[in-house]
């Protein structure tokens, strides 16, 4: 398995139901379910991936390492990198000086978007403002705008909102997550959608995985789990 010596990822988005805490929660339990050290940093004082974390104790499900950060965010991320595989930071909801070091420090940043224009003004304003001010201190940052919360079959505004997205810096991922039940179900039980069976969501989840690695030039895990699924 060849993998960096450890991988940051940063979600970040500035408006509420986007599922920026879902796509945050799932990779890092994806990740996590495959053997590698994960550890899942809750940048948002509301905790809401902290939650996640809590249902899966609850339910007696192994789940990431979830810390609540709230203090010096680049010295939590560099302690982490030392310790786990790979370190997802889910941001605040907001542009501010957190979001954007979590930005900075990230071996490739993910800005969900879903198919609405509101969420489509809200990448192009606001979440750009902390992906530029970051840009300003590291020109060469990677990112992908991940197409979250996605209608299952194409409509005249998903078509228009992607074909907007067209337009941005970061490339829009070809994986579409799709607003689905599992999802929901998956983030009751705090563990990833794959868990839980073959489904369209387990399909989409891996789908973004195999992007993503795809993009940092990592190879995959290749454990039963993922086979059964390619």
């Amino acid at each position: 398995m060849t993998r960096l010596d450890f991988m940051v990822i940063t979600v970040v988005g500035t408006k509420g139901g986007v599922g920026k805490t879902l796509l945050a929660c799932q990779l890092a339990s994806y990740w996590h379910s495959q053997g590698l050290r994960v550890v899942l940093l809750d940048l948002d004082p509301q905790g809401t991936a902290r939650r996640f974390a809590n249902a899966a104790n609850q339910a007696g499900n192994s789940c990431p390492t979830t810390l609540g950060v709230g203090g010096d965010v680049r010295k939590a991320i560099r302690e982490q990198a030392e310790v786990y595989d790979v370190v997802v930071c889910d941001t605040q909801g907001r542009a501010n000086a957190p979001a954007v070091t979590a930005v900075v420090l990230a071996d490739l940043v993910l800005a969900p978007c879903a198919p609405t224009v509101e969420d489509l003004d809200a990448l192009q304003t606001s979440t750009m403002e902390i992906i530029e001010q970051a840009r300003g201190i590291r020109e060469d940052l990677c990112g992908l705008i991940v197409r979250n919360q996605w209608s299952a079959q194409d409509t005249n505004m998903s078509t228009t909102v992607y074909q907007a997205l067209q337009t941005e810096k970061f490339p829009v991922s070809r994986t579409k997550i799709r607003r689905l039940v599992a999802f929901n179900e998956a983030v009751s039980a705090g563990v990833a959608v794959t868990s839980k069976g073959r489904s369209g969501a387990a399909a989409d989840l891996l789908s973004l995985v195999a992007e993503i690695e795809g993009i940092l030039g990592i190879q995959p895990v290749q454990t039963p789990e993922a086979v059964a699924y390619a």
